[in-house]
């Protein structure tokens, strides 16, 4: 899947395992359909530990949720190496406004490479800056 970062939108880059270059950058309401098409690129396996089920399609009020961010209480980052997608990280402040759920999803051809790290190490970045110290999340074993 092809995606180009405009101009004007934020980014930070980072070398990847390997040396290629992961850029960063906030998601946005018109990134919609990088997540429409993105979930066919995400094998049955990843499907299930993202989203508890091995969907095939994305409900139109799911891709509301994962692109229409606010950046404040929901943050998304995606990560893009050249033009293609490798991933996305968000994290949601639910009650206590220092704590936040953090989920991170990488595009299986781009796992093990050191995005989920990276995305990660951006979502800590902002969190702090916003007053968040803590992230929860939930694992699957395998």
């Amino acid at each position: 899947m092809k995606i180009v970062i405009p101009a004007e939108r934020p980014k930070y880059e980072r070398a990847l395992h390997g040396g290629v270059d992961l850029t960063l950058s906030p998601i946005l309401k018109t990134d919609r359909e990088f997540f429409e098409r993105g979930i066919e690129e995400l094998s049955i396996e990843s499907r299930f530990a993202r989203f508890g089920q091995g969907v095939s399609n994305l409900s139109s009020q799911e891709l509301d949720y994962l692109s229409d961010v606010n950046q404040r209480s929901h943050v998304a980052w995606g990560g893009v190496v050249g033009d293609e997608a490798a991933g996305v990280g968000r994290y949601i402040v639910t009650g206590d406004p220092t704590r936040a759920e953090i989920a991170l999803t990488v595009l299986d051809r781009m796992q093990r490479q050191g995005v989920g790290r990276a995305l990660f190490e951006a979502l800590t970045a902002v969190a702090r800056h916003d007053g968040i110290h803590e992230f929860v999340f939930e694992a699957r074993s395998e």
